[in-house]
């Protein structure tokens, strides 16, 4: 048995109540290879029972045609509770894994939806995120970016536990059944079937992952500048937008599925993705509500932060707080202060030369934006409604930060709110535009364009003065 799933819980379509299921990858002596599905009770059966990289023999399954969408093999094995399944001597007729590598540059001339195996070197890793999932709860996913002796590079998405490890710049990895997606030109997602070795399990499940090391070594880490990335990097900078051509692309994003809808078994991917990077410059703060508190107060206390690498790094709890007793505030996870820390959690309208849009900040951006802390701006909003002054100086801060031209990073994202689907645009960073240096930018482009006007031989010159002489 080359590979086993975790159990997956799956929504029926035609009943009530939810399954579970797991799958195991399986090959022979002939080195043929196929997919063996557990469903219900069989999960409980044989899921403690049965080990990755041992030697099985299997009988009283179901054959039948594999499910493109899920298995990358021709046919595959389905098996109830009532499956035999028992230990078999390993006398090494059988490989542990079969791969069928295909080279990065391969990618675009292969339809979306396809399963390979890949084999490259990391020259790029994201932090590891909890993505919400459609059927509640969260799952890890973290993006890297692959490179390989073809001169290529790509995106990669992990899921689940393996998006946890250590990906580091100059590892060796191997992929087996990783999808192929068209979104973002072309990028590789893993599912519940794909299996993902780095390093040293790498080195030992295939010499191939060796000869990457020594040429990444020897060439592949100068000539990763030069690589020729088939994917698009959904967060780089990259060129700036208006307001909107983001809301154009940001309007192609994965919808949000209400909960309690049916769910398909898991193992497929999206097609789309759940979130979108925009460079919005320059965009000018028209409009900032504040009817409402435009803060909230955070819960102070230092927790541990599982996300962060090494032992004991802490971080602020940040969840928000509610009175309770005796002037005492307790959070979600039953923290209690007698003194939570404002934060930014407002929202404003950014416009250009092409529309508008409504965008949020939280503390750290929402500090640079409005010029001043949340802590300031709770005491003056305590204050404002029997103190005239600080009434007045809570309007001069907010109207001092109207109509000031940034530099924004957003993200964009579809969200349900009251049954109606709403487009939640959220400021990653921000950085106020130099007017003075926008200008002398500006001026330097037009003497550009006129030297160039000026210049013998050129056809607008010609046409000028055909024109004047007429």
């Amino acid at each position: 048995m080359t590979r086993k799933s975790d159990v997956r819980e799956f929504q029926y379509k035609t009943k009530d109540g939810k399954g579970q299921m797991f799958s195991v990858d399986l090959i022979d002596q002939s080195r043929a290879e196929t997919r063996c599905t557990f469903f219900g009770a069989a999960v409980d059966t044989f899921f403690n029972a049965i080990q990755q990289k041992q030697m099985y023999s299997f009988s009283g399954g179901r054959i039948k045609k594999g499910d493109s969408r899920y298995c990358p093999h021709e046919y595959e094995i389905t098996f109830d509770e009532g499956a035999s399944i028992a230990p078999a001597e390993d006398d090494a007729a059988c490989p542990h894994m079969l791969y069928k590598f295909t080279s990065l540059d391969a990618l675009p001339n292969m339809s979306p939806g396809s399963t390979v195996d890949i084999a490259a070197v990391i020259i790029e890793a994201d932090e590891c995120m909890d993505i919400p999932l459609k059927a509640g709860g969260t799952k890890p996913r973290r993006n890297v970016t692959l490179f390989d002796d073809s001169g290529v590079s790509c995106r990669l998405t992990i899921w689940g536990e393996k998006a946890s490890l250590e990906w580091n710049q100059g590892s060796v990895m191997l992929a087996k059944s990783a999808k192929l997606s068209d979104f973002g030109g072309r990028s590789l997602n893993t599912s519940f079937a794909s299996s993902i070795f780095l390093d040293q399990e790498a080195f030992r499940a295939h010499q191939r992952a060796s000869a990457l090391s020594e040429w990444y070594s020897s060439r592949g880490l100068h000539e990763q500048n030069a690589a020729r990335s088939i994917s698009t990097d959904q967060r780089a900078s990259g060129p700036p937008q208006t307001v909107a051509e983001m809301q154009q692309e940001a309007n192609l994003l994965e919808s949000p599925v209400p909960e309690g809808s049916e769910q398909e078994i898991p193992g497929g991917h999206a097609a789309k993705a759940l979130s979108s990077y925009h460079t919005i410059v320059p965009a000018t703060i028209t409009f900032i509500p504040h009817e409402r508190a435009p803060f909230y107060k955070a819960c102070p206390a230092e927790v541990s932060d599982e996300k962060a690498k090494g032992e004991n790094k802490m971080r602020t709890c940040n969840r928000k707080v509610d009175i309770c007793t005796d002037n005492k505030w307790r959070c979600a996870s039953s923290h209690v202060c007698e003194a939570p820390c404002p934060r930014w959690m407002v929202s404003f309208a950014i416009a250009d030369q092409s529309g508008s849009q409504f965008v949020s900040c939280f503390d750290e951006t929402g500090q640079k934006m409005i010029g001043c802390s949340a802590s300031d701006i709770a005491q003056l909003w305590d204050m404002k409604d029997t103190d005239a002054a600080a009434a007045m100086q809570l309007e001069h801060i907010f109207k001092s930060a109207q109509f000031k031209r940034w530099r924004l990073r957003l993200r964009s994202k579809k969200e349900v709110y009251n049954d109606e689907e709403k487009l939640k645009v959220s400021v990653v960073d921000c950085e106020q535009v130099s007017l003075a240096a926008d200008g002398r930018k500006k001026l330097a482009e037009v003497q550009t364009a006129l030297a160039t006007l000026d210049m013998p031989g050129s056809a607008l010159v010609g046409g000028a003065a055909a024109t004047a002489g007429a």
